[in-house]
């Protein structure tokens, strides 16, 4: 799958996936500015939000996290109850916050991996996972089969936010999740990407089990 990449001086640059006119992922120092002063910016205009005290920081691709391991009957319950709250094929992006922050609180996702999971709008990329010095990227792999088989990719291709999916947050997390990294010319790229990945598998998990 061949991926092009475009740079918009003061925006940085953008990785592309055939047919598609979003960008998969942006990356490099001006991209990272851009982000510092859009959530600035938000939270200016949100000012008398407050936001929840798991607003992600740098991300870290090496740091490592254990994540909590539940029963059969504890996985239920969970869920059970997260569903009685929120509706996976239909959340707003403060819902899907709101899930993201009740998940940390349980273990099953840590601190470090909201940015990558979408909370509160952050695009964690990888100039800021490297500190600002930059990631020169990868490459992603999406079996073809898979993709036109599932329900999610006929209905709304391959999304990379919550709202490519109208606020279908299973779908999300299931397409994200479908984005397996295969190589990088960093460390700290495909651990990014790899550590990605698990954290959408993690959350589609708990996600589809609401669904039930």
């Amino acid at each position: 799958m061949d991926i092009s990449v475009s740079y918009t001086p003061g925006y940085g640059y953008a990785r592309y996936l055939p047919g598609f006119d979003k960008p998969m992922i942006c990356f490099g120092d001006e991209f990272a500015e851009f982000v510092k002063e859009r959530a600035t910016q938000n939270f200016a205009n949100k000012h008398e939000t407050v936001l929840s005290p798991n607003a992600p920081a740098t991300y870290n691709p090496m740091d490592s996290f254990d994540r909590r391991e539940l029963t059969k009957d504890e996985f239920a319950k969970l869920t059970a109850e997260l569903a009685a709250k929120y509706d996976p094929a239909n959340m707003t992006q403060e819902e899907y916050d709101s899930l993201l922050d009740d998940l940390v609180e349980e273990g099953i996702l840590c601190k470090n991996e909201l940015g990558p999971l979408g909370y509160h709008g952050w695009i964690i990329v990888g100039s800021l996972a490297e500190g600002g010095t930059g990631l020169s990227g990868g490459t992603l792999s999406v079996d073809t089969a898979t993709l036109h088989n599932n329900p999610f990719y006929q209905r709304y291709g391959l999304a990379f936010s919550l709202s490519d999916t109208d606020g279908n947050a299973l779908a999300y997390a299931k397409l994200m999740a479908l984005l397996t990294p295969t190589s990088g010319l960093t460390a700290g790229w495909l651990t990014f990407a790899e550590k990605r990945q698990s954290s959408f598998e993690a959350l589609a998990g708990v996600l589809e089990a609401m669904q039930k």
